[in-house]
């Protein structure tokens, strides 16, 4: 790697470190926190790492983008979260099954910790305190489930369907943070017939489909039984962006 460095300008110098540990694990998927890429740097990541999605696009020209295509990897950043997973190249990657429950357990802790703080001007603006829609469907081709949200109104649950798909359930949630712990609690009612995404599912939710020999609850009955959720302060509250 020394050999390497002469040749490497002083701004991808400041992120060998993340080449090397990336290049030091074999998961398919490394899920960290923004705060982890830090520790692994010595040093806090610019601003825009944490408010302009482009920063994490894998353009070799990049600096950073630079330390993690060395490492054969691709980013996905969720700047929400504060989260970045990265990932074999998209026609190569399948997540494992426990990359795939610390994501789902990170998001679920952070959507909880949001219906207990008073709402976030940014997430308002984004519309993720709008009543949101919980879908299950089965894809007629893969023979899979898969469970996701949007917002209500949308085409999204009968695109994701697919042609010769089912929408099997859908429930109606106050807002986006309460749709994201559902998801996340069915989710853990089905990581036995959890299955990695083929290459044409990358982008379009692989971590939230299983194989269809196992069912699980209507969702409305999955909603009741989360009693503590249910008791958080945010659960029910819905924030349009056009009335803040």
């Amino acid at each position: 790697m020394s050999d390497e460095n002469d040749d490497l300008s002083r701004f991808e110098r400041q992120y060998v470190p993340l080449t090397v540990h990336l290049g030091g694990d074999e998961s398919p998927s490394v899920v960290m926190e923004f705060a982890e890429v830090e520790s692994i740097l010595g040093r806090m990541l610019p601003r825009a790492a944490r408010t302009d999605q482009q920063w994490w696009e894998s353009r070799s020209r990049r600096p950073q983008a630079r330390s993690w295509m060395l490492a054969n990897r691709i980013a996905r950043a969720d700047l929400a979260l504060q989260l970045v997973t990265f990932v074999r190249p998209v026609f190569d990657h399948s997540a494992d099954l426990d990359a795939t429950k610390k994501r789902k357990q990170m998001e679920l802790r952070y959507a909880r910790e949001q219906l207990c703080y008073s709402p976030r001007e940014d997430h308002i603006a984004r519309r993720w305190w709008e009543p949101r829609e919980v879908y299950l469907v089965r894809s007629a081709g893969s023979r899979r489930f898969k469970i996701g949200q949007t917002r209500v109104g949308t085409r999204r649950v009968r695109e994701m369907a697919g042609p010769g798909g089912q929408i099997i359930d859908r429930l109606t949630v106050a807002n986006h943070w309460a749709a994201v712990i559902v998801e996340c609690q069915v989710l853990e009612l089905v990581w036995d017939a959890w299955g990695s995404p083929g290459q044409l599912d990358v982008d379009e939710g692989p971590t939230e489909r299983w194989s269809d020999w196992l069912e699980v609850p209507p969702l409305s009955a999955v909603r009741d039984r989360l009693h503590d959720d249910l008791l958080l302060p945010g659960w029910d509250r819905t924030i349009s962006r056009e009335g803040a």
